[in-house]
């Protein structure tokens, strides 16, 4: 798909994969993956993450880090065949990932239940990622884009623009 949407002045998110249940691009070195409800049961978010990522290691572009943002409606644990392709395709692409940041937004005790289950998981198998949960967009950013308000800033409205969207990329700036 790699449809180039400018988020600021010389600023680039390069689109992956979007479609109703998720939106998949990458920035200066950072996965994007926007989860919307459906995606627990729909394993191309984690495929499309894969591909970006396996791309980007070919790639002079260094370090590679990985942001996933949940919406506070999403509950639901993920499908067999989800799981299946984390197994699968995620497990080939963690060696690759500096840093994560998972993002399960609200502040409500299901969001924070969500954030402590993943974080448990995290904890258990040991990734070799620095890997970490938050409640907000602009924590999670600051954990993978240290020094550059900046760019936290406009990811942090791409991001929630993605989410309020849908998966709808946007046509402004596009290139």
């Amino acid at each position: 798909m790699d449809r180039d949407i400018e988020i600021v002045q010389d600023v680039w998110v390069e689109t992956e994969e979007s479609t109703p249940n998720h939106w998949v691009g990458s920035c200066r070195g950072v996965v994007i993956v926007v989860l919307h409800d459906g995606a627990h049961a729909d394993p191309r978010h984690i495929q499309a993450a894969a591909r970006r990522i396996l791309r980007l290691s070919r790639s002079p572009v260094r370090p590679i880090r990985l942001l996933i943002v949940w919406p506070p409606s999403t509950s639901k644990p993920p499908s067999s065949e989800v799981r299946r392709a984390i197994a699968e395709d995620a497990s080939a692409c963690v060696r690759h990932i500096d840093r994560a940041a998972g993002v399960v937004l609200g502040a409500s005790f299901l969001q924070a239940l969500h954030r402590s289950t993943i974080t448990g998981i995290l904890t258990v198998t040991r990734s070799t990622a620095n890997a970490r949960m938050f409640a907000s967009l602009v924590e999670g950013l600051r954990h993978l884009v240290e020094g550059d308000d900046r760019l936290v800033e406009a990811l942090r409205r791409f991001c929630e623009a993605r989410l309020s969207e849908g998966s709808a990329p946007g046509e402004v700036g596009a290139r």
